[in-house]
């Protein structure tokens, strides 16, 4: 066998291990502690969390603060969610269309990942560090493992260039940095129950198209 065949040989092995070695997951639910801090006063404010829910081409994101609950919902296979959200007593329902969907998204979109070679070790994960800027100068930093990767690309609006598992990420915004941490990850087939994905029937919300959203954001 020539050089040449050798080379590729080993080549195609390695590339096989490793793409046979990543599980692909289509569901999932992933739990992080989320840490504010504030460059001017280190002092940590009230503990929030983020809930992503994954079931095929449905996606759920929750964010729950001390102040209030944001919900994202989408289907990428319809091209239709809802933003959920609750905050100081009001309560709005907030639809979504594809373009919607994108165009808030728009700033993370197409982000170009990094990767400095870096590895760290998160709890029993094996991490790359891979970074982004955003248009604004904000930076996304963003701890994966390599080990694991969603068949739903779409479940996060902030990390869709990531090719894995994201455990631990961190965006600097001004003089807020956020740290999101995973405490929870499981993948089991009957993780994740349908009635996740339903908008809500009842509760008083105020219903709006995104346009109408955007316009009383602005005047606000």
């Amino acid at each position: 066998m020539s050089r040449i065949s050798i080379f590729f040989y080993f080549m195609f092995v390695f590339i096989a291990q490793n793409s046979f070695a990543q599980k692909v997951i289509n569901e999932a639910v992933l739990k992080y502690d989320v840490a504010m801090r504030s460059t001017s006063n280190p002092k940590q404010f009230e503990n929030t969390s983020l809930n992503i829910f994954i079931k095929g081409k449905q996606s759920r994101s929750e964010v729950n603060s001390s102040v209030g609950n944001e919900i994202s919902i989408f289907d990428s296979n319809t091209g239709t969610g809802a933003i959920i959200k609750e905050y100081s007593g009001q309560k709005l329902l907030i639809l979504l269309n594809r373009d919607n969907w994108n165009a808030r998204n728009n700033q993370f979109r197409l982000l170009t990942f990094t990767e400095s070679g870096e590895m760290k070790k998160i709890n029993s994960y094996q991490c790359i560090k891979t970074t982004a800027s955003l248009p604004d100068g904000e930076k996304l930093t963003v701890y994966y493992s390599p080990d694991y990767l969603f068949s739903n690309n779409e479940y996060s609006y902030a990390l869709p260039g990531i090719k894995g598992m994201p455990v631990e990420f961190e965006l600097t915004s001004g003089q807020i940095n956020l740290t999101y941490k995973l405490k929870e990850f499981n993948f089991e087939s009957s993780a994740v129950s349908n009635s996740l994905f339903e908008l809500p029937k009842s509760g008083n919300y105020r219903t709006m198209s995104y346009e109408e959203a955007t316009k009383l954001n602005k005047k606000n």
